[in-house]
């Protein structure tokens, strides 16, 4: 299994075409803003991502924000990760024609608008 990151810290990097089945793929997050603060694949062409393993390490005890989303692929991307490591409680990852976004859960917002959460 291929161990990738995109970078010592929070990056931003570029990728042509991408292949990344049966691959770990480690992302950093300890802020809001793509690049300076968390890591965001931006993709020519399309990324697949079929079988392949991703995986959350947050900076410096840093708690996604409520009422944000974060977007991790910005491009098209084939299929969905088979294992996802360290995605806090409340929140999913969702794929649509845009990339990969980490976003709450539909009913973690229902709850803190009740006043549950």
């Amino acid at each position: 299994m291929t161990v990738s990151a995109p970078g010592n810290s929070p990056a931003i990097v570029s990728l042509e075409n991408g292949l990344l089945r049966g691959a770990h793929l480690t992302m950093e997050i300890g802020g809001d803003t793509p690049g300076a603060e968390y890591d965001q694949l931006l993709i020519s062409g399309t990324l697949d991502v079929q079988d392949s393993m991703l995986e959350f390490v947050f900076l410096n005890g840093y708690m996604l924000e409520e009422g944000k989303s974060y977007q991790l692929f910005d491009g098209q991307v084939n299929g969905q990760f088979s294992q996802v490591i360290g995605l806090p409680t409340g929140w999913q990852l969702s794929y649509n024609g845009d990339g990969i976004f980490l976003v709450p859960e539909p009913g973690s917002w229902a709850l803190m608008l009740a006043g549950g959460g």
